[in-house]
C-alpha cells in the first residue's frame, strides 16, 4: 500500500489495514484488527468530543468576560439603583464623558482622513486642469464663460453656442419647474438658496390661450427680443443687434432705488417640427465689443418659453425663468439685494406677461380676448 506521498498517523494506518482485511475470510487476526480499530475509533470520538467540550468551555467564558467588559464601559446612571453612591454616579459619568470623547475623536479622525483623501484627489485634478480648462486666450473659446469677443467670426459663432447651450436643457429645466404637463394657468415666483449661498429666483407662468398659434408666437418673439416698447417697465428693453432672423442681442436695464442693474441677453428662437416653438434668453457676463457698464450690477439670469400649438386650436404657453443675485458696483448698503429681489425679480415676470397679452391684442386688430383659459 502505498503511503509515501501522504502522511498518516499510526492510527489511521492501522485503520486502513483492517477496512483492507474486511474483504478477505475472516480470522482471529483479523478479528483482532477489527477490534483494534473499532477501540481507535472510540478513542478518537472521545478525544473529539472533549475537544468540542473544551472549545464550548473557552467560548462561554470568552462571552462572560466580554459581558463583564461591557458592563464595566460607562453606562448612563440608573436611578433605579439605590445602591449607587454619589461618587460611583460621578466616577461613571466621568468615564461615559471620557469614551464618548474617545468614540467622537475616532469618528472626526476617520472623517479628516477622507477629507485629507478627497483634498489630494482634488489637487491631483487641479493640477492636471490647467492643462484642459485653463482660460483659454482663443476667442472661440470665450463663449463657454459667457464672455463675447471682438473678433467678429468668434463673437457671431458664441452668439448661437450660447443660445443653443440652454435649448438642450429645456426638457429638464421645465421638469425642475415642475410645469412639464401644467396647462391651467399658474404664476409663481420662488426664491430658492442654491448650495454655494446664492440666491436663486424661479419665475413660472403657465396657462392656455385660446388665440391662433402663430399670432402668440410673433407677439412672444417680439417683445422678448426688445422690438416692442415696454411702457410699465422701470427701465429699458432695447435691441443691441440683430444677429439674424432667430437671433437678437439685447441689452436690458433695470431702475430701483436700491440699485440699478443690467442683463445683456441673448435671444434666440427654434422652431420644433412638432408645431413647439421655443424661445431661450441668456445672459452674459462680459463683451469685448460693447462693455458692461460698470456702475451698474450685472444680473445672470436664464429663461425657456415654450409656445405648443394644441390640435383643439388652442395654445399652451409655459415659461420658466431663474435669476441669480447679482455682484454690486459699487458696494451697496447691506439688505440692497434682499430689497431688490423682492421689488423687482417678483414683477418682472408678470410686466413680460402682460407685454405680450397687449401685444397679442395688438395683433389681432384690438380685439380683447380671454386672457388665460379656466
Amino acid at each position: 500500500m502505498m503511503t509515501s506521498d501522504i502522511n498518516f498517523t499510526s492510527e489511521e494506518c492501522d485503520i486502513l489495514e483492517a477496512l483492507c482485511l474486511t474483504s478477505s475470510p475472516e480470522t482471529d487476526e483479523s478479528q483482532r484488527k477489527r477490534r483494534h480499530v473499532a477501540r481507535l475509533a472510540t478513542i478518537r470520538t472521545q478525544r473529539h468530543r472533549k475537544k468540542q467540550q473544551e472549545e464550548l468551555v473557552y467560548l462561554k467564558r470568552k462571552v462572560q468576560e466580554l459581558q463583564t467588559q461591557l458592563e464595566e464601559l460607562p453606562s448612563p446612571p440608573n436611578s433605579s439603583t439605590e445602591s449607587t453612591s454619589k461618587w460611583e454616579r460621578l466616577a461613571r459619568d466621568e468615564r461615559k464623558r471620557q469614551y464618548d470623547v474617545m468614540q467622537e475623536n475616532s469618528k472626526l479622525k476617520a472623517a479628516l482622513e477622507e477629507q485629507v483623501k478627497f483634498a489630494e484627489c482634488l489637487v491631483d485634478i487641479i493640477k492636471k486642469r490647467p492643462r484642459l480648462t485653463v482660460l483659454s486666450d482663443s476667442a472661440h473659446d470665450q463663449w463657454q464663460f459667457l464672455k463675447l469677443v471682438a473678433e467678429p467670426k468668434a463673437r457671431r459663432a458664441a452668439f448661437h453656442a450660447i443660445a443653443d447651450r440652454e435649448y438642450a436643457k429645456v426638457d429638464s429645466a421645465f421638469i425642475e419647474a415642475g410645469i412639464v404637463d401644467v396647462t391651467d394657468f399658474s404664476r409663481k415666483d420662488v426664491p430658492k438658496l442654491k448650495d454655494n449661498g446664492d440666491i436663486e429666483i424661479h419665475g413660472t407662468i403657465c396657462g392656455r390661450l385660446s388665440v391662433p398659434f402663430s399670432i402668440v408666437l410673433e407677439a412672444a418673439w417680439e417683445v422678448l427680443r426688445g422690438a416692442v416698447e415696454m411702457k410699465k417697465l422701470k427701465g429699458e428693453y432695447t435691441i443691441i443687434d440683430e444677429i439674424d432672423d432667430s437671433t437678437a442681442y439685447v441689452e436690458s436695464k433695470w431702475y430701483h432705488t436700491a440699485v440699478n442693474s443690467q442683463s445683456r441677453l441673448i435671444v434666440k428662437k427654434y422652431m420644433e417640427p412638432n408645431k413647439r416653438c421655443v424661445i431661450v434668453s441668456r445672459s452674459i457676463y462680459e463683451d469685448e465689443a460693447i462693455p458692461l457698464d460698470p456702475n451698474y450690477a450685472t444680473c445672470n439670469e436664464v429663461s425657456w418659453l415654450s409656445v405648443d400649438a394644441e390640435d383643439n386650436g388652442e395654445v399652451t404657453a409655459r415659461f420658466f425663468t431663474k435669476s441669480r443675485e447679482f455682484d454690486l458696483y459699487p458696494n451697496y448698503p447691506e439688505g440692497t439685494t434682499t430689497e431688490y429681489i423682492i421689488d423687482a425679480f417678483s414683477q418682472s415676470t408678470e410686466i413680460f406677461e402682460n407685454a405680450i397679452k397687449s401685444h397679442v391684442e395688438k395683433l389681432m386688430g384690438g380685439c380683447s380676448f380671454e386672457p388665460w383659459k379656466k
